[in-house]
């Protein structure tokens, strides 16, 4: 009986403790990631058979202030790299291959609703206002030719993601999947046409890239 009441007032205690940090006046400081790795064959319009290799890294810095209990403010950077290989495997030429390179990076404003749902489990919705400069670089080695896009990113989203409170003063979350529009600017940096071309898109998205890991410290 009396481990039972120990377990039960350690656990209310800690409910509470963990409440205290999204109270008005709280901040927290974090990160979320993403990686990934992937390989593919395929066959090409002239019959080739190709490989594919796709490696893709992303983080994200937060800072937030709670302007009210479970609302909170804030600011955030996000840089991303992602690097992808083409080989000629069929019939094999090692001479043959394409590379491209993509860097992307940037910050923006967020506002953040936490909503408990059991014990220190906290389901979040956060909106996002952000802008992101973008380099994508392909070398054609196969035609010995480049190109190199220099591309302006704006995007609001609605983000979805889970908090637990694992003490009073670290919290591991993730993100899964969002609802966002981005609007795109974008010019052909080595084209001698100058080719320039921009876009908006609407998108519902829950790929693996949109599902983001990490630790936040509150205070």
């Amino acid at each position: 009986m009396k481990k039972k009441v120990v377990l039960f007032i350690v656990a209310f205690f800690a409910i509470i403790a963990c409440k205290a940090q999204t109270e008005k006046g709280k901040m927290f400081i974090g990160g979320l990631m993403n990686a990934s790795y992937s390989t593919s064959s395929y066959y090409d319009t002239s019959g080739l058979t190709r490989s594919n290799k796709d490696y893709k890294f992303s983080i994200t810095s937060n800072y937030g202030y709670f302007i009210k209990d479970n609302i909170a403010i804030g600011v955030n950077l996000n840089f991303s790299t992602a690097t992808t290989h083409i080989d000629l495997i069929d019939p094999p030429d090692p001479s043959y291959y394409n590379n491209a390179t993509d860097l992307i990076y940037g910050g923006g404003a967020f506002i953040r609703y936490y909503k408990k749902i059991i014990g220190n489990l906290n389901l979040t919705f956060t909106g996002k206002l952000g802008y992101n400069y973008e380099d994508l670089k392909n070398n054609y080695v196969s035609t010995t030719s480049n190109t190199e896009y220099k591309t302006e990113i704006y995007n609001a989203a609605i983000i979805p993601g889970l908090v637990y409170f694992i003490s009073p003063k670290f919290g591991i979350e993730t993100t899964f999947g969002n609802l966002s529009y981005t609007y795109t600017n974008y010019k052909d940096n080595l084209s001698t046409s100058g080719t320039h071309s921009s876009n908006g898109d609407l998108q519902l998205n829950f790929t693996f890239s949109t599902f983001q890991f990490g630790l936040s410290y509150y205070f």
